[in-house]
């Protein structure tokens, strides 16, 4: 069965006020068809913290359930048995999702290659940013994310999703444009797009589509988000925080804890040597790759009118596979400049896009920083 499914992108005009929306979201903004699968992998990648804790829920692969909670059909839409779910899970999912199918929007139409945690990049640049408000929920937590495009243009993205209804969708992102003005105008970089994002997934009886939407406040209220810092170091900061989250995935925690960190501006930083345990669990070279991969046997679904022939939701196990280019890996912690290093994997971000590609057993994404992440489901 495929993993394709209907869903409507719409904007939420009024809020651009007397402006009007860019003419590339003008022209996404209409019915398109998304891969579930697509989606499922971004939501791996950036709900993924970029330091590895091991208390993370991102650390028990949660997100690969999700898979099952689609309805078969052409619409996106959840199934009836996630009626009887716990709340507490469908607000997980909401948020988790919703991250991942707005990123994959974003990065399928508007080329957005690496998308960042606002905490950590702040965290990484200390001094550089003025958070005016940093709680981390309600109206006054900052944006999730800064994204970097092909163009090396910077965006400041916050994501939202709902399985409630559209009326609260459009409630969801209107808080969302409040969030998003925390992050306070000060002179440097330029910004491209600033945007609320929000998913609704609707229940499976729903009459309502599967709707992302798009939203913006004015302009003035969030100009640059720069104080002093240069467009190296914020390049440096943001692609060593997409490589962590990349290598966090890869099980490579010590280099995903220490990207993550302000020690890579240190004079002559080098990355720490890999654990004997890291070193055993990744370095499984096949061809040119370093692979890790992440199998989970699935119990059992009592067969559901309608969906017998799903044979994606009734696989036995899915197996979660990330690899990335050998030669570049063993050379990493050699590199006599980091930051040098890290600078150049930027500018090769130009005009790099995503690439997927659909294969009998599942989906194969590569990222523009040379990751392959796919998915494969098993009789």
């Amino acid at each position: 069965m495929s993993s394709i499914r209907d869903i409507n992108i719409t904007l939420d005009l009024p809020s651009w006020g007397t402006r009007q929306p860019s003419a590339r979201l003008r022209a996404i903004a209409s019915p398109r068809q998304t891969d579930t699968d697509l989606a499922l992998l971004h939501t791996a990648l950036w709900t993924r913290p970029p330091r590895v804790t091991g208390f993370s829920l991102a650390d028990c692969w949660a997100w690969m359930r999700y898979q099952r909670a689609f309805a078969a059909g052409d619409e996106l839409k959840l199934r009836q048995e996630w009626d009887d779910i716990d709340p507490h899970q469908k607000t997980v999912l909401s948020d988790e999702v919703g991250v991942g199918y707005t990123t994959q929007l974003l990065a399928e139409e508007l080329g957005i290659g690496i998308f960042v945690d606002t905490l950590y990049l702040v965290r990484m640049l200390p001094g550089y940013f003025e958070l005016a408000r940093s709680r981390k929920r309600g109206p006054s937590k900052s944006p999730d994310f800064i994204g970097l495009d092909h163009t090396l243009t910077f965006h400041v993205l916050e994501c939202k999703g709902t399985q409630t209804s559209l009326d609260e969708l459009r409630n969801a992102v209107g808080r969302g444009v409040e969030q998003k003005q925390s992050l306070t105008a000060l002179p440097g970089a330029q910004i491209g797009e600033s945007l609320v994002v929000g998913l609704y997934i609707p229940r499976w009886d729903s009459a309502d589509p599967a709707t992302i939407m798009i939203s913006d406040p004015t302009w003035e209220e969030i100009l640059t988000f720069l104080k002093a810092v240069s467009q190296e170091q914020l390049l440096i900061a943001t692609i060593a925080i997409g490589m962590a989250k990349h290598f966090a995935l890869m099980g490579l925690h010590t280099y995903a804890n220490f990207l993550s960190s302000p020690q890579i501006f240190a004079r002559g930083a080098k990355l720490p040597p890999l654990s004997n345990a890291e070193q055993r669990i990744v370095f499984k070279q096949e061809d040119r790759y370093a692979s890790y991969d992440v199998a989970l046997d699935l119990p059992p679904l009592p067969v559901i009118k309608d969906e017998a022939q799903d044979k994606r939701a009734f696989a036995h196990r899915v197996i979660f596979s990330i690899r990335y280019d050998f030669e570049e890996l063993d050379k990493l912690p050699l590199a006599p400049d980091l930051t040098q290093w890290l600078l150049t994997q930027a500018y090769n971000l130009q005009n790099i896009f995503w690439t997927s590609d659909r294969v009998a057993s599942g989906v194969l994404l590569k990222t523009p920083l040379g990751f392959q992440l796919s998915l494969s489901y098993l009789d």
